[in-house]
């Protein structure tokens, strides 16, 4: 719904752009752990169980560092080329069963010890991917990393205590944090 407002808005002194990322995944300082890869990397890590809910469903994912050079890219780009125009960002379009069982890989072989999915049904119909060709053609950005990347980042970051209380925390979960803060 803001996408046309912004477009309605632009002029020859305000050129605006949307950026569409895809789910983002990999470790941040303020971390989100509501988001597909961070989700299931969290509870295998910690727990050594991940719970899929369906798991047919795609998902795109984007690293935070790829992210981050995304808007580098577009703030840096001319004018001409990103005025008015909307760009998809991602990477790998993945179905959650995928995510899972990479993310087991990876933990089994950090930690030495097995994982567990469980998989449960679900009502979750969200299914999407995007394509990321028009920013690849345009401004020749391609994002670099892959969530296999992410997750030994998330994994290295949890080793290390740079995620405590992973579970507890309001702060790593956007629903929560809102809630707490009373904004609806």
């Amino acid at each position: 719904m803001c996408e046309p407002l912004l477009l309605k808005h632009t002029d020859k002194d305000f050129a605006g752009t949307i950026f569409r990322p895809a789910t983002v995944c990999g470790y941040s300082p303020r971390m989100r752990l509501d988001l597909s890869v961070n989700i299931l990397t969290n509870y295998a890590y910690n727990k050594k169980t991940i719970k899929v809910f369906g798991g047919n469903q795609l998902r795109p994912n984007l690293h935070i560092l790829d992210y981050c050079d995304a808007v580098l890219k577009l703030m840096k780009a001319p004018v001409k080329k990103i005025a008015n125009q909307i760009f998809n960002v991602g990477n790998e379009n993945l179905t959650i069963n995928n995510i899972s069982l990479i993310v087991k890989k990876i933990i089994e072989e950090k930690i030495s010890q097995e994982i567990k999915i469980v998989k449960t049904k679900s009502n979750d119909k969200r299914s999407y991917h995007i394509n990321s060709d028009k920013i690849l053609r345009q401004l020749k950005f391609k994002a670099k990393r892959t969530v296999k990347d992410a997750i030994i980042e998330l994994y290295k970051a949890f080793a290390k205590g740079w995620v405590p209380k992973s579970f507890d925390l309001d702060e790593y979960y956007n629903v929560q944090t809102l809630k707490k803060l009373k904004i609806k």
